[in-house]
């Protein structure tokens, strides 16, 4: 089946800013992938992932979501495959989401329970949209679990919502950031919610908003109305289920980096060099802010990934990868570093910053922390490019700007006895060097068997 890039255009949302950049080759020669907002979200479809748009008021988010409905998923009507739901304080349930009630009058008598049925026309649809999601009561928000789940609770049993096992959460807040009337409390949101809307992006940030040009563009457009625009429906679901399915099959089969990759945010970020159990569970991030040892390095910024976060990261480099061979031709070479590098960039609102450093450095604003440290951990990761032999990772080299070999003491001495220049890197000493754990390097630098 083909993935046609201009087909998958939306027809009035407008927002070309580069709001991911990926290094690349194409035709060998260096060049840049980059990714709009739109094009992330097309991605994350791809990839299964649920996502969050946040933002303060007229950032286009309720646009944003109509147009995906509409022109990905076919829309909200009798044909399409997309739900919609309006958080208000007054919500009671989302069973109106799923559930229509069935009641014979004739019969004089009424059983709530039995007159209860699935409309299974709304649990087979693939896209599942909530608008406003802060603007129902906590407790309510509970509701919403289910959907980030991909289930619906019928009568005490689970039911798979989508097909194919494809199903996926949209959901959008107002924020107010300035802290004067309308949306405080908003972020009295369920952790483990956000959690699993496994992207959430902050539309008020700088690099995530529409160019001078579009905005230009949109304002020239002639409107009869300000509220929100229905496109025409179109059905893009079978190519979705397409991509996600090549999504499955690359993700299947890991390569070596995705592997280090996942070790890093997990094992290392989760490792404290100056704790007495070597842990930061618990201590984080109230121990980095005494440490002197490691201020600023990138341990005290950022703690391990939730496996459910490092499972959305995974998808969404794979889902990357298609849609920038989409973009810009088959003949396009990627680093799969690069690519988790720019999905686990947006995963700045899962838990892992330090909220201190958050709030006294960056004023709260989570994207621009999160891209400080994604600049710190390419530095990391270009580090290890080094130590690639063979398929698997040897954790000493000597390296000079003609040579890069693994390290031997036999090696070493003909250098040194020929009089050549080198020095030697050793993959541990850079990763304490940042308080980063290297228990797990044994994995990968013993003869490979799988």
């Amino acid at each position: 089946m083909n993935l046609d890039y201009q087909e998958f255009q939306l027809p009035t949302y407008l927002n070309t800013s580069a709001a991911v950049t990926i290094p690349c080759l194409k035709d060998d020669r260096p060049a840049i992938v980059q990714l709009t907002i739109p094009d992330i979200l097309l991605a994350s479809f791809f990839a299964g992932l649920n996502t969050l748009l946040i933002s303060d008021t007229g950032r286009g988010k309720t646009q944003l979501v109509k147009d995906v409905a509409n022109t990905y998923f076919g829309g909200f009507g009798t044909e399409g495959h997309a739900n919609f739901k309006k958080a208000r304080p007054n919500m009671t349930s989302i069973m109106d989401m799923f559930e229509i009630i069935d009641v014979d009058t004739s019969s004089g008598k009424y059983n709530s329970d039995q007159s209860r049925l699935l409309n299974m026309d709304r649990v087979s649809r693939l896209f599942h949209a909530v608008d406003e999601l802060n603007l129902a009561p906590q407790v309510l928000q509970a509701e919403f679990f289910d959907l980030a789940e991909g289930e619906y609770a019928f009568k005490g049993i689970p039911i798979r919502l989508g097909r194919n096992d494809y199903s996926v959460c949209m959901a959008t807040m107002n924020m107010n950031k300035n802290g004067d009337n309308g949306f405080s409390g908003t972020f009295d949101v369920n952790r483990a919610l956000l959690n699993r809307t496994h992207l959430t992006l902050d539309l008020d940030t700088p690099k995530f908003r529409p160019t001078l040009e579009d905005r230009d563009a949109l304002a020239r457009r002639v409107y009869l109305t300000v509220k929100t625009k229905n496109a025409e429906p179109r059905d893009l679901t079978e190519k979705i289920l397409f991509a996600y399915e090549r999504v499955q099959e690359i993700t299947a089969q890991e390569s070596l980096s995705v592997r280090i990759f996942r070790q890093l945010l997990d094992d290392a970020f989760s490792y404290c060099d100056t704790d007495e159990w070597k842990d930061k569970e618990g201590i984080f991030p109230m121990k980095c802010s005494e440490c002197t040892t490691y201020s600023g390095k990138i341990c005290s910024l950022t703690k391990g990934c939730s496996e459910r976060t490092l499972q959305a990261i995974t998808g969404l480099s794979a889902a990357f990868h298609i849609l920038a061979e989409m973009k810009y031709g088959s003949n396009i070479k990627l680093k799969w570093f690069d690519l988790m590098l720019a999905a686990f960039s947006l995963t700045s609102y899962h838990g892992n910053l330090n909220s201190i450093v958050l709030s006294e450095k960056y004023a709260g604003r989570r994207q621009l922390m999160m891209d400080h440290v994604i600049s710190q951990l390419k530095n990391v990761c270009a580090k290890m490019d080094h130590h690639f032999f063979n398929g698997v990772l040897v954790p000493k080299i000597i390296t000079n700007p003609e040579i890069t070999l693994e390290y031997s003491p036999e090696i070493e001495g003909q250098l040194r006895s020929g009089r050549v220049n080198f020095s030697v890197m050793d993959l541990e000493e850079t990763l304490r060097a940042e308080g980063l754990g290297t228990g797990w390097i044994r994995l990968f630098t013993r003869p490979q068997e799988f």
